[in-house]
């Protein structure tokens, strides 16, 4: 049995969480967000926070993932969801065009440079010369 599934989704205010005909739909100030859940499984709302509720014990591995989706469905209904890009480096170019963002270049795992996520860890390859 998951112990992340057990914890309750809080529901910030001016979210609206309904789990009709197999249908998970939350509603929010940014939007509308559905996804179907498996009939070994249910949502309930009390008291301002959401539970995900087992109808089968044989759907434990299923009670955490869609705990965690219910409170991403939330996040993004609510504040939305952001990943900040950072250009380590000489050479690397990131602009944007139309509306859509052109990146030149990947992270070079031998030098630690490129572009990449905040906070993303890269693994620093060896190379060729100290394999001798």
């Amino acid at each position: 049995m998951s112990r992340i599934g057990k914890r309750p989704v809080v529901l910030p205010a001016g979210v609206k969480v309904e789990a009709v005909n197999g249908v998970l739909t939350v509603t929010g100030k940014l939007g509308q967000l559905a996804r179907p859940i498996p009939g070994k499984l249910a949502v309930e709302v009390k008291d301002g926070a959401a539970t995900v509720v087992l109808l089968d014990k044989d759907a434990g591995n299923l009670y955490g993932m869609y705990r965690t989706i219910l409170a991403n469905m939330v996040q993004g209904v609510t504040s939305g969801f952001l990943r900040i890009l950072e250009i380590v480096g000489v050479g690397y170019k990131a602009e944007s065009r139309g509306g859509a963002l052109h990146l030149a270049l990947r992270p070079d795992v031998y030098k630690n440079k490129g572009i990449r996520y905040r906070g993303e860890r890269l693994i620093r390859k060896v190379g060729k010369a100290a394999g001798k």
